[in-house]
């Protein structure tokens, strides 16, 4: 009692002095002092008197539920914009929020300590329930900054939503929150009340969808108006815009709605472009009586094939169809494939003329034969996979001329039949 009666002095004059109790840093004797108090209380060994004369003072009994409810008071204290700005102006008070948040969600806190967090993430002003919407107070605070920052931006802009640009960093940040918004609807973690604040300023949660249909529309009315006429020079962005669809594999209600436009008449820098690039072709034909390859004439070659794929598409105008045909290769009906094939067939048999009752081999001694085997290799695996089977046509051509599809002679040593 007595040893009892001098520390409690000292504790009594250190916080009159201080206004608050030592730490181990501050007092050593008179922290390791309270800490051994703390036990006896908790083991019950503490008299009613002792008890009485620390709580006269104010004395801590649970230091660590103490630093917790000082900690939570102060945050439940701040408001949204403050919230916001937690991280860069208390450092230490936002690491123990994150650390609380974690311990939240993984079910760690005591029942009281949940309840506390329940009633402050669950406040009316907020409009959300954090802990079915799995957001912290800070990620809530600067939603509610990103939403207004949103509805002035649409006031505005009204025909559009931000994008990425390099000028506006407020847009560039409300772009990442739109998207974020749209990945946690994708992912069914969008709360339902922040799902109909967006919806009543007309939020376009599938921006790539409603961005395709605002330019098909505008691309539709322009077509209307100007009698199909698209000029390259005088409409850039709808004229690019145009030819990147040709190129893209849209799905069927997109095909559908395409094809719903009216006639496209092309003008200007892409149709100048367009002969010169055909009357290019028409001359390597007429020199090598065949189409370019990529090995050959990269740019040609894959001009043709985007003139190949609009005739498959059904966009070619039928003014370039009859140029096509032109050339003297309208037997090939566009299909540059079944072109190769042929041109690779004609060589296999005229070669089989040449060598009655043999087929060429990879260890040919001409470079010419060893291509041919490496076909008829490629040929003979088609016919037996159905990943890109032969053509009915092409399997009765290589019938005719004896190819061997029960076997494999291409890579064995030349034998006789």
């Amino acid at each position: 009692m007595e040893n009892f009666s001098k520390n409690f002095k000292a504790l009594k004059e250190y916080k009159q002095t201080f206004q608050k109790f030592p730490k181990q840093k501050d007092n050593l004797v008179l922290y390791t002092w309270m800490s051994s108090i703390r036990t006896q209380y908790k083991n019950h060994r503490l008299l009613p008197e002792e008890i009485a004369e620390l709580e006269a003072i104010g004395f801590i009994w649970n230091s660590h539920e103490h630093i917790w409810q000082k900690n939570f008071a102060q945050l439940r204290s701040l408001s949204s914009e403050e919230m916001a700005n937690l991280p860069i102006d208390n450092e230490k008070l936002n690491q123990w929020r994150r650390i609380q948040e974690m311990s939240f969600y993984k079910g760690k806190l005591t029942s009281e300590r949940m309840e506390q967090i329940k009633s402050f993430v669950e406040r009316p002003e907020l409009g959300v329930i954090y802990m079915k919407a799995k957001m912290s107070p800070v990620v809530e605070a600067k939603w509610f900054i990103n939403y207004d920052r949103l509805v002035e931006f649409r006031k505005r802009s009204p025909h559009r939503w931000p994008g990425k640009t390099d000028n506006d960093p407020i847009e560039m940040k409300l772009h990442s929150w739109c998207y974020l918004i749209r990945q946690r609807q994708k992912d069914g973690k969008l709360p339902s009340l922040w799902r109909e604040r967006l919806e009543a300023i007309g939020f376009n949660f599938n921006a790539l969808r409603d961005n395709w249909i605002s330019k098909y529309e505008a691309l539709k009315k322009h077509l209307e108006e100007n009698n199909g006429i698209l000029s390259a020079s005088i409409h850039k962005k709808k004229y690019s815009w145009y030819r990147s669809q040709l190129r893209k594999k849209l799905d069927k209600e997109q095909q559908k709605m395409f094809k719903s436009l009216p006639p496209v008449q092309t003008s200007g820098i892409s149709e100048s472009s367009w002969m010169e690039q055909y009357h290019q072709l028409a001359a390597y034909i007429e020199a090598h009586g065949k189409f370019p390859t990529h090995t050959i004439n990269y740019k040609m070659a894959c001009w043709t094939n985007t003139q190949r794929a609009h005739y498959k598409k059904g966009i070619l105008r039928k003014k370039r169809i009859r140029l096509w045909k032109k050339l003297g290769l309208s037997d090939l009906k566009f299909d540059g494939f079944h072109h190769i094939w042929q041109q690779k067939f004609e060589k296999l048999r005229s070669w089989r003329r040449k060598n009655p009752g043999l087929w060429p081999v990879i260890q040919g001694s001409l470079e010419e034969e060893r291509k041919l085997a490496i076909w008829c290799r490629y040929q003979l695996m088609r016919g037996k996979q159905p990943r890109k089977p032969l053509s009915a046509e092409q399997a009765e051509k290589l019938k005719d001329i004896g190819f061997p599809f029960s076997d494999s002679p291409f890579s064995k040593k030349r034998v006789k039949q």
